[in-house]
């Protein structure tokens, strides 16, 4: 493979609503692999921290299971995070109309706790994911990406919304007992993030994945000093996916509709990343 990008990311949230981001990002060019990984800690009041970290060999693959990453913080601090898988991976039916894109679930829902080597635990409940390419992202189009999971009771509902050049790739799945492809999926938000999924099934998925946003988490360029200190770091990421805006949030979920015999409520991140803004 003369290029490919693989990024893995790893997020949980605790009851008191702190919020671990997890980001792993690999790049091969030319056959030689190169890692690196970020943590984003927001705690439940006060500023946000972002860690850059190290990532050692191997190269992790998209097909493996996730139930513990690891990782060496800035400074010397080590970040270990166990995940308790509440279902298994799962993968959309319909591929991307673009083969040189991926996304695969590799933990819909999961009990996390994370520890770092002072002592600190933090547990909540997690997912995981991947997103690979073997072409520069630059290169092929993206417009947007929104991306957001729920955790509603004993229910999750995951969904993705990829907008290219003259395409459109809308997947997800809604899990009860497991997951169900949510085949006539319809979105629609506002500029604040707010909006509904609506699972477009009969019974149970006869119902709208509503998000109401208590906090905006991040509004920023996708390539920064924070998620990348060193210049010429910026400089190659920027040149191979080109500028991108990414805005996350921390939302309310609740589930309304004739499919909904009861008030079902959870929590949900869910993020959008413009191609081809550059911010900040």
């Amino acid at each position: 493979m003369a290029f490919e990008q693989r990024r893995l990311r790893v997020d949980w949230v605790t009851p008191e609503r702190e919020v671990g981001v997890l980001t792993f990002a690999w790049l091969c060019v030319a056959r030689r692999w190169h890692g690196r990984a970020v943590l984003e800690w927001h705690p439940a009041d006060g500023p946000p921290r972002v860690l850059p970290g190290i990532v050692d060999p191997p190269v992790r693959r998209p097909d493996e299971p996730v139930d513990e990453v690891s990782v060496v913080l800035e400074g010397g601090e080590v970040l270990e995070v166990v995940l308790d898988a509440r279902w298994p991976s799962w993968e959309p039916e319909e591929p991307c109309p673009i083969p040189e894109v991926g996304w695969r679930v590799a933990v819909p829902r999961a009990a996390v706790r994370a520890t770092w080597s002072d002592g600190r635990i933090s547990e909540g409940e997690g997912y995981a994911d991947w997103t690979w390419a073997t072409w520069p992202l630059r290169r092929l189009g993206l417009q947007t990406w929104r991306w957001g999971r729920a955790h509603l009771d004993d229910r999750t509902v995951v969904f993705l919304d990829v907008r290219l050049a003259g395409h459109e790739w809308r997947v997800g799945a809604d899990w009860i007992g497991g997951p169900t492809n949510l085949e006539a999926m319809r979105l629609g938000f506002d500029a604040d993030g707010g909006g509904a999924v609506g699972l477009g099934g009969r019974g149970p998925r006869d119902c709208e994945l509503w998000l109401d946003p208590g906090r905006v988490l991040r509004d920023a360029p996708v390539v920064d000093a924070g998620r990348w200190p060193r210049w010429v770091e910026r400089m190659v990421a920027e040149g191979l996916d080109g500028p991108a805006h990414e805005t996350r949030w921390l939302s309310d979920a609740s589930l309304r509709g004739p499919g909904v015999d009861r008030k079902v409520r959870g929590v949900a991140l869910h993020e959008l990343v413009s191609f081809g803004t550059r911010t900040g």
